[in-house]
């Protein structure tokens, strides 16, 4: 059965394009490309194997090609990525489904045979991509249309969200569409019930913080902005012991690797680049809504290079 392509994760990124049949692409410059394109998906070329083909059949294929995919390379988006190497050229890629969980690539160009590949699933592998998370700030500021875009986007991300009575609907919201959030306490917590006053009795504190707890209830990551006066009121020190006696994380925004502080430098390039920085793995991304909406391509190519893009729960 010839294997489905639609509605995998790439295709926000890489769209089909008719391929051009005006010149005929040999079968050595068809194999090298496609070798490329298996170091580029994060396969190590130890788990591929070439024979010459014997099959008098096929007297055009050159090579036949086996290889070895760790668990976690989505078929579909392995052979899109195919495609989009070989747009430009004269190559046609069709892909069937085998048994036991493989798949058999054929390579035509101008309707000739060139090259086979037979791709199957090893189970007990994956690839050693690295792991990031991404916090998301100013998500308010998107408009509707690009607020559905990135709650609809692929991948697991979480919102910034500072408590206000006008939007205590946003964690189930979010929930719907396997998006998390944390709780940023700063100056602009809005509503009488979840202020906390510089000013209020250590009951009244501790009402208020209940009621912000009671509300973010889903999460125990809690982001405290250093620079903002609630850190600084007499009567902070309550408000800490309250988070710790619920088992509260505290991480303060200085926590975070933030990719777009500077707001000129190329987003796409330093968020591809993080895929081969190994200090990297592990951190959580601190990025605007809106620039992270822009760059679902450069988190794309992480995710096709092997890096799992993961819940921030997963790298705290």
């Amino acid at each position: 059965m010839l294997l489905t392509l639609a509605n995998i994760l790439v295709d926000t990124v890489f769209k089909k394009k008719s391929n051009l049949f005006d010149k005929e692409s040999s079968a050595d410059l068809i194999e090298n490309v496609y070798l490329e394109s298996i170091d580029e998906f994060g396969i190590d070329l130890k788990h591929i194997s070439i024979r010459p083909n014997k099959d008098k059949s096929k007297d055009s294929v050159k090579n036949l090609i086996n290889v070895t995919a760790p668990s976690d390379v989505p078929y579909p988006a392995f052979i899109q990525y195919m495609e989009e190497k070989f747009e430009q050229s004269s190559v046609r890629i069709i892909a069937y489904e085998k048994k036991n969980k493989e798949i058999e690539i054929k390579f035509f160009s101008n309707n000739i045979l060139k090259l086979v590949s037979v791709v199957a699933r090893d189970e007990h592998s994956t690839r050693n991509g690295f792991r990031f998370s991404f916090l998301l700030y100013d998500f308010k500021a998107l408009s509707k249309s690009g607020q559905h875009d990135l709650l609809t986007s692929p991948f697991p991300c979480a919102i910034e969200l500072i408590p206000s009575e006008k939007e205590t609907a946003m964690p189930d919201s979010l929930a719907k569409f396997n998006k998390g959030y944390v709780v940023l306490l700063n100056d602009d917590i809005a509503g009488k019930k979840f202020i906390l006053g510089s000013d209020y009795s250590n009951e009244r504190l501790k009402a208020s913080l209940a009621n912000i707890l009671s509300t973010y209830k889903f999460h125990t990551l809690y982001l405290l902005d250093t620079d903002a006066g609630l850190t600084k009121q007499p009567n902070y020190s309550i408000v800490d012991k309250e988070l710790k006696r619920n088992k509260i994380t505290v991480r303060k925004l200085n926590f975070f690797t933030v990719l777009d502080k500077n707001g000129k430098e190329d987003l796409e390039e330093k968020i591809t680049s993080l895929s081969g920085n190994s200090s990297a793995s592990g951190k959580i991304i601190l990025i605007s809504a809106k620039n992270y909406l822009n760059n679902l391509k450069a988190m794309s190519r992480l995710f096709i290079k092997g890096c799992r893009i993961v819940p921030i729960a997963e790298n705290l």
